[in-house]
């Protein structure tokens, strides 16, 4: 496989709450190619989000590093960071808040087309916004409308066009389609696919939900408490869950073919595994390869 856009290699992010420490990152790697998706999957406050800052710069790691094309970021560099922001665009959670309501979708496009040279003069920025507008399959006289006036569909398209509009090379999707309504989901994973493919870009695909997971990427790691439990090719690891936190995860996605007492007793290992957490703090233990490719942490033994 070539040489990845973007890695992080054991960063770890560590928050103070209360009377402990929340280890919201624990020595998490992972690496994002040309042309392909790896989807993250957890539950809320696994560390999906954090990873997603971590990449997008709103943390600085505790420790480890962020690599683009091979070499370290150099966060104190303003034209090195500047062309990072360009290179690596994210697609946030919520349509709704996302877009500034009083602003038109004219100004949202036109705005990053303005901050990074694309279209010098006014007609070539109207140029540019009706082609990012038709890339996204949407209408260009929504130009001139505001955010309240589409639906939540239109304006997660219109995200994810003002994500293009910049030329990034990496997307980072934190759950694009969870506000979304079932019906309009399907089309911005099969736009998501699309921009993949036909632009070769590499996709962070952010999620709670494995059945989205399967249908856009070809790699998925899973996390749990701040750690990546289990990773590999998708079919791999969904196939064939080694751990028990994956196979909890795939117990809740519906299927009609499955009895409802299939996955009983994953519950106790996943409490288990929770107790071992309060107990022990256990470090991470390492991974063993339980198939081409495939890897997974056992549990670590109660201490």
């Amino acid at each position: 496989m070539p040489e990845a856009l973007l890695e992080m290699r054991d960063v770890s992010k560590t928050f103070a709450a209360p009377g402990r420490q929340v280890h919201a990152a624990r020595s998490v790697s992972l690496a994002l190619n040309a042309g392909r998706t790896l989807a993250l999957v957890g539950e809320s406050g696994s560390g999906k989000t954090t990873c997603a800052r971590l990449i997008m710069r709103e943390y600085a790691p505790d420790s480890g590093e962020l690599l683009f094309r091979g070499a370290p970021i150099d966060a104190s560099s303003h034209r090195n960071m500047r062309a990072y922001r360009q290179a690596v665009q994210m697609i946030f959670q919520d349509p709704f808040a996302s877009l500034n309501p009083a602003h038109t979708i004219g100004y949202h496009l036109g705005r990053p087309l303005r901050l990074y040279g694309h279209g010098r003069s006014r007609a070539e920025r109207q140029a540019a916004i009706a082609a990012l507008l038709e890339q996204v399959k949407l209408d260009p006289e929504l130009v001139g409308r505001f955010p309240h006036e589409l639906s939540g569909g239109q304006r997660q398209r219109i995200s994810i066009a003002r994500a293009l509009a910049v030329g990034p090379e990496v997307l980072v999707a934190d759950e694009p389609t969870s506000m979304l309504d079932v019906s309009v989901r399907l089309g911005i994973l099969n736009l998501l696919n699309d921009m993949k493919r036909g632009l070769g870009l590499a996709v962070l695909y952010i999620t709670h939900d494995i059945a989205t997971a399967r249908y856009v990427a070809e790699d998925i790691m899973v996390m749990y408490a701040g750690q990546v439990v289990e990773w590999g090719p998708t079919e791999s690891v969904l196939g064939q869950p080694a751990h028990p936190y994956t196979r909890l995860l795939l117990s809740a996605v519906p299927d009609p073919d499955r009895p409802y007492s299939a996955g009983v007793g994953v519950g106790a290992e996943l409490a288990d595994i929770d107790r071992i957490r309060r107990e022990a703090a256990a470090p991470q233990p390492l991974a063993e390869e339980v198939h081409p490719g495939h890897f997974v942490r056992p549990i670590p033994a109660r201490v």
